[in-house]
């Protein structure tokens, strides 16, 4: 008969299994977090965003200095980047939860990739960036999640726009690729 003392073992398991656990419990701590915050920051952002965007389109009448204008549409275009960053701290939150699902749609990629480009625009500007597309016409229009196609745009762009050096150019350009048929 033999004998084997597994006590250094199974204590090494049990501090596994609490390791895990704790780490299970701060993961849906992070998560509920990330839910609730990103929640309390859409509210004040939907004034942020539509209240320059009412001023924009000058709904209450002209704007005195059209210096007011561009700064209204800088504010407009920051909230929205904002958006986009609450809405990516909530998709991330939702795909570790396993709910994130797209919502699939015909979507205009012309129209998607226009608004992705005013989006980056403003920080394009700043870094004294050009941006030139060569957008054919007759791009078809796909069956996507609108919402994650223009996330995706934005996030090249954005990319794009944060690696070219200042004073640099990007080129955009999209066309239909018809091998694929």
């Amino acid at each position: 008969m033999v004998t084997r003392d597994i006590t250094h073992q199974k204590h090494a398991e049990e501090c596994l299994k609490e390791a895990k656990d704790a780490a299970e419990f701060a993961n849906r701590g992070k998560t509920e977090f990330l839910a609730n915050m990103s929640h309390e920051l859409r509210t004040p952002l939907n004034a942020v965003i539509g209240f320059p965007e009412i001023m924009k389109d000058e709904l209450f009448g002209a704007i005195g200095h059209r210096n007011y204008l561009g700064y209204v549409n800088d504010i407009h275009e920051s909230g929205n980047n904002l958006l986009y960053v609450i809405n990516d701290l909530i998709d991330l939150s939702k795909v570790e939860a396993g709910k994130m699902a797209p919502s699939f749609e015909s979507v205009d990629v012309s129209n998607a990739i226009e608004a992705s480009l005013r989006i980056v625009n403003g920080r394009a500007r700043e870094r004294r960036i050009s941006i030139t597309t060569k957008i054919e016409q007759e791009l078809p229009e796909i069956f996507a999640d609108d919402r994650m196609l223009k996330q995706i745009l934005m996030n090249l762009l954005s990319n794009a726009v944060k690696f070219t050096a200042e004073g640099g150019k990007i080129r955009l350009r999209a066309r239909p690729d018809w091998r694929w048929n």
